[in-house]
């Protein structure tokens, strides 16, 4: 049976995070999705789509998923990647690349690399109060060059961080919370992201949204009418990219009746036990 939550938890509106006050049957459900994905047996990548309007409940889903794939830390890996953080695109395809690298042990770039970019992060930013007269922007266009050095191209991380994935022998797991509260160009950003990165071997995805807010901010890269007709076009070009990305899409299942209704009575008591009122059983 669930535990009560305390009030002043409950009015914060924040996902819940303790299966044990669960009122709407999410552990169950969560639980069913982490244990699919640890005990996945093929090398392939999968993308699972976690669809749900907003507040009800797929952040809470997602906080039970991740406890129990904290379960098995010498099978899987988690990295819970926050798109909200960068502001490009390229930085984010980078710094996806970077926190994939860290979560199992490793760091995409070698010794050289490294060198580079620590010396570049003490020396670039003194190269404006140097008197070094006109040879000041050469240097500083050497030492940026040099930090472009110390950084791979897309395709090398691209390379690399799967040979990191399988030599590890963990199955990593991405999570992406919130798709569809970034700005449409963040939106497509990241859908291009997975498209991107989405045959690694050992990863799965798991992105949680409303399917009908992110089908259209997709939907208006290949349709740009987004009135009447042309709105529906937009959709439905939107959802046919989807159709292609995610390869499990999962609906949130709904909260039954009378949980809501059991939920619900013990809210209206909790009410009245604080106003030291009571409903007669002619009232009730």
């Amino acid at each position: 049976m669930p535990q009560p939550l305390e009030r002043a938890a409950r009015a914060t509106d924040r996902p819940l995070t303790d299966p044990n006050h669960d009122h709407f049957q999410r552990a169950p459900f969560a639980k069913r999705i982490a244990e699919t994905l640890i005990s996945r047996q093929s090398s392939d990548s999968i993308v699972v789509g976690l669809y749900g309007k907003w507040g009800e409940g797929k952040s809470t889903v997602l906080n039970f998923i991740r406890q129990s794939l904290a379960e098995a830390p010498d099978t899987v890996a988690v990295l819970n990647f926050n798109p909200w953080r960068f502001s490009d695109e390229t930085q984010l395809l980078v710094n996806f690349f970077g926190e994939l690298a860290t979560i199992i042990g490793q760091n995409l770039l070698n010794d050289k690399q490294r060198a580079l970019k620590g010396f570049g992060s003490y020396v670039v930013p003194l190269i404006p109060s140097l008197s070094l007269g006109p040879v000041s922007a050469d240097v500083s266009k050497s030492l940026e060059g040099l930090l472009k050095m110390a950084q791979p191209e897309v395709d090398e991380q691209r390379a690399r961080i799967e040979q990191l994935i399988v030599e590890s022998g963990k199955r990593v797991v991405v999570i992406i919370d919130d798709i569809d509260r970034l700005e449409k160009t963040q939106i497509q950003a990241v859908f291009r992201l997975v498209k991107l990165t989405a045959d690694f071997k050992q990863t799965a995805y798991l992105l949680a949204f409303d399917d009908a807010m992110v089908a259209r901010a997709i939907g208006e890269v290949f349709a740009s009418d987004t009135e009447g007709e042309a709105g529906s076009r937009t959709l439905l070009a939107g959802q046919n990219f989807l159709e292609k990305i995610i390869q499990v899409p999962l609906r949130l299942p709904p909260a039954r009746a009378d949980a809501l209704l059991d939920f619900c009575y013990k809210r209206v008591d909790e009410a009245l036990l604080e106003v030291g009122s009571k409903i007669t059983d002619t009232e009730g």
